[in-house]
């Protein structure tokens, strides 16, 4: 971690829960019903479905005129769309193929019905002809009937229709195939599709604008993008504490970009963060930047000993950021966008001990005072470290109380209007609690965010002191309670 940069510090009482996630690929079965087979599909899972049960065709002891009819329908029971920037295609066959027929007398069609009836042709469906004959068959006695079809929306059907009909031809002698057989089994595959896993994502490393052809060392620069050709359905991130990068749901080959600048400010953390999905702009007057959800990976080690020692549980303490907040107004002089972070386990059980303000109550002088000078306060184990101390920035502390029970952003406004005061440490703000959650719960009244404290990191099953005083004075502050 640079020593330059300045932070606002919060306590609170939180519980740590370490966020690691893995990479997942996508590959399914695809189940043949009727038949107990089953086929290898990397693009997702699809079901082939016989109306009859069976997937077999075929004309035993044909003559001139026979036909016969088979309905089946394939599914998308993955959750895989097609994508716009790629069609993930099917291809339907014909396997474990017999066939003595010559020339063309044995012809086929397959045509796409709009539902289960099977009375009405599909507009610009599917609609296939051909023959079936010892020259249309591979080696391997396969035979493709219909290629390249683009699947069906999740639990969606595409219904068909197959006819194999041994053609009556007038005026010509058919002896040539008196005797001849076909037999199959109607199949899917993907094999025009390209296969994909591990391997096949590319990496390209920059390093502050250059190609580089390592990743940096641990500690010694930040993510400041994750580019990748095609986006769709893909989850990635930049796992820190494992410095890996995290991909999942990998569904073709795919080139990525990951661009690191050498660590110079927490703040380009907090802009760069490449878990994009837990980092957003809430809807205060400021626009500051959060972190939000169940568990978003914000944690960074913080109160060191020796920084230039290895950073691990032994030297630091595990802290968690809440956002990157705007115009901070600094007690130096001027404002600046400051990076607020808040402690990962409990310092113990604190009372405000009936003081009505935060300048007089004891746990402002705790913290202010014995916690910052480097004593210890109640459980914390340790102060804040010589090295820490620079890295504080002290500020001006929005202390006004109120006297409603309003949403994140109205608390917001609420919190910024009466007092003030200066100081190093502080506790969040029901706001910061509220801004937490996922952002489907902003609208909600604090009061009411039970519903959305399983959405909320902040949210710990403790009862947690806020700094905003009930108003009027009465000796007491907002405070999360253990039902949210």
């Amino acid at each position: 971690m640079n020593k330059t940069y300045k932070i606002i510090l919060i306590i609170t009482l939180l519980s740590i829960v370490i966020l690691i996630t893995g990479a997942s690929y996508a590959y399914f079965k695809t189940t043949i019903t009727g038949d107990s087979e089953s086929i290898s599909i990397k693009s997702g899972k699809m079901e082939l479905t016989f109306n009859d049960g069976t997937s077999l065709v075929s004309l035993p002891n044909a003559k001139p005129g026979d036909s016969m009819v088979k309905d089946f329908n394939v599914e998308n029971t993955s959750t895989i769309n097609s994508s716009y920037d790629y069609k993930y295609i099917y291809n339907i066959k014909l396997v474990d193929v017999n066939v003595t027929f010559l020339e063309e007398d044995l012809e086929y069609t397959l045509q796409e019905y709009t539902d289960e009836t099977y009375t009405k042709l599909k507009a610009n469906g599917v609609s296939e002809s051909g023959y079936i004959n010892e020259e249309t068959i591979t080696e391997d006695n396969e035979m493709y009937i219909a290629a390249e079809i683009t699947r069906p929306e999740i639990h969606k059907k595409h219904y068909y229709r197959l006819t194999i009909t041994f053609k009556n031809l007038e005026d010509v002698n058919q002896n040539y195939n008196q005797g001849a057989k076909f037999s199959g089994k109607i199949n899917i595959d993907d094999n025009k599709n390209p296969s994909f896993g591990s391997n096949d994502i590319q990496l390209a490393v920059y390093l502050d604008g250059k190609e580089s052809k390592t990743v940096p060392v641990k500690g010694t620069a930040l993510v400041n993008n994750i580019e990748c050709d095609y986006a769709n359905n893909l989850i990635i991130g930049w796992n820190y504490d494992k410095w890996a990068l995290n991909i999942r749901n990998i569904e073709m080959p795919n080139k990525c970009k990951i661009s690191f600048s050498k660590e110079t400010s927490l703040i380009d953390f907090v802009k760069y963060d490449s878990t994009k999905e837990a980092v957003i702009e809430d809807d205060s007057t400021d626009k500051n930047i959060r972190y939000i959800g169940a568990n978003p990976y914000n944690y960074i080690w913080f109160n060191c000993d020796n920084y230039d020692a290895e950073m691990d549980e032994t030297n630091c303490e595990k802290w968690r950021i809440i956002g990157l907040f705007k115009g901070i107004e600094k007690t130096s002089g001027g404002t600046e966008d400051l990076v607020k972070i808040i402690r990962a386990e409990s310092i113990g059980t604190v009372s405000w001990n009936g003081e009505s303000t935060w300048p007089e109550a004891s746990v402002q002088k705790g913290l202010n005072e014995t916690y910052y000078s480097g004593a210890a306060y109640r459980s914390s184990g340790k102060g804040i470290t010589d090295e820490t101390r620079p890295m504080i920035e002290q500020v001006t502390w929005n202390i006004g109380g109120h006297n409603a029970y309003v949403t994140a952003a109205q608390f917001y406004t609420a919190e910024r209007k009466g007092s003030t005061m200066s100081g190093y440490i502080g506790l969040m703000y029901p706001s910061d609690y509220g801004y937490a959650a996922d952002e489907s719960c902003w609208s909600v009244i604090l009061t009411n965010y039970g519903s959305c404290k399983d959405s909320d990191w902040l949210f710990n099953y403790n009862y947690q002191w806020t700094m905003t005083p009930v108003a009027p004075a009465n000796g007491t502050a907002f405070r999360v309670t253990t039902d949210g």
